[in-house]
């Protein structure tokens, strides 16, 4: 069928990434490399775990999540995968990429946490100085992992940046292992950053019995929200994001291989909240994200060619998910506007 969407499609229609570690987002291929520069004491152990790709149990997965932090130790490392990473993106056809990741510092090879922005920021500028192909901004992130004291230390520095930034920091992202510590204690730092002007992507409703948690980020509110996977299971919180018309930022295969999601795309939430894009309009704003694609062994193209099989789109469904997205990201209406300029002049326009 003319109209049936491929994987070749998918690989080449202009597309926005809003959810992306910078961490989880290395291939394979990165990662090896590093192995190799790096003095990793077991590393065939560690090499068989990588070169696992999509085999990867959920147990590993977090396996490479540890190495990836004793890896990208120095700013030499975090400049190598930055660059790696934003090539990988611009591969794949990405025009708009907001890459997100937690300031962090390493006593032993020096590396402070001012370091570790700075060298971000200094790989995307240059980056967006040399190529016409994707705009790049940096969304530091808050792990709620660490603790309060930390999390306004991070909040504090990213604020020394931000103006600075000329643009290229215009939010942050709250994030970090949803099991440790309770959301709510983060509302003031949280707080302090929507008042500077930082745009707020949330991390929220990642597991169940959350409910006072959701509730507090709700009042913030956020600009969008990560995962938001059991929002629906309330419908109290479920019409509050919807009158709100906050976005959700969808990572399927991330849900999928992080079993908080049944390994059915069809039975996915992004269908709840599209009805099963059963009408032409999509009933709530949802983008689609990789989250981590190097340790989910996925890619944004792979995102977008799943859920166009699940729920049967048309190629032009398909653009239009995708064309939606602009509205969403961390950006002024000029920007916005060029986006969607160079989409809709996309080749692959039905």
């Amino acid at each position: 069928m003319e109209d049936s969407v491929d994987e070749q499609f998918c690989q080449q229609i202009p597309k926005v990434e809003l959810h992306a570690h910078l961490n989880g987002s290395l291939s394979d291929k990165t990662l090896l490399k590093l192995l190799k520069e790096k003095s990793i004491v077991n590393f065939e152990t560690a090499s068989a775990i990588i070169e696992k790709g999509c085999q990867r149990s959920m147990k590993e997965c977090f396996d490479v999540f540890a190495l990836l932090h004793s890896l990208v130790d120095d700013a030499s490392a975090l400049r190598t995968v930055t660059k790696s990473v934003l090539q990988e993106f611009e591969e794949e056809n990405v025009k708009y990429l907001e890459l997100r990741s937690t300031p962090r510092a390493n006593a032993q090879t020096g590396m402070t946490k001012a370091d570790y922005i700075e060298t971000i920021l200094s790989v995307i500028n240059e980056y967006n100085r040399s190529s016409s192909n994707m705009l790049v901004r940096f969304i530091p992130s808050i792990d709620r992992g660490k603790t309060l004291e930390e999390a306004w230390e991070n909040i504090k520095l990213v604020e020394e940046y931000y103006l600075s930034s000329d643009g290229v920091i215009p939010g942050i992202d709250f994030s970090g292992n949803p099991y440790l510590h309770d959301g709510k204690d983060f509302i003031g730092p949280l707080l302090h950053a929507k008042k500077l002007g930082l745009k707020l992507a949330v991390h929220m409703a990642e597991i169940k019995g959350q409910n006072d948690e959701i509730k507090a980020f709700l009042e913030l509110p956020p600009d969008r929200i990560g995962h938001g996977t059991y929002i629906n299971e309330s419908k109290g919180l479920a019409d509050i994001v919807r009158a709100r018309e906050i976005p959700l930022e969808i990572c399927v295969t991330s849900n999928i291989k992080s079993k908080t999601s049944p390994e059915d795309v069809k039975n996915h939430h992004l269908g709840w909240w599209n009805n099963k894009f059963s009408s032409d309009e999509l009933s709530h704003p949802c983008v689609l994200c990789t989250d981590d694609k190097g340790v989910f062994s996925t890619s944004l193209s792979e995102e977008y060619y799943k859920v166009s099989k699940a729920f049967d789109l048309s190629k032009r469904q398909v653009l239009d998910l995708s064309l939606k997205s602009i509205d969403y990201i961390f950006a002024d209406e000029s920007t916005k506007n060029q986006l969607r300029k160079l989409f809709d002049s996309s080749a692959c326009v039905p």
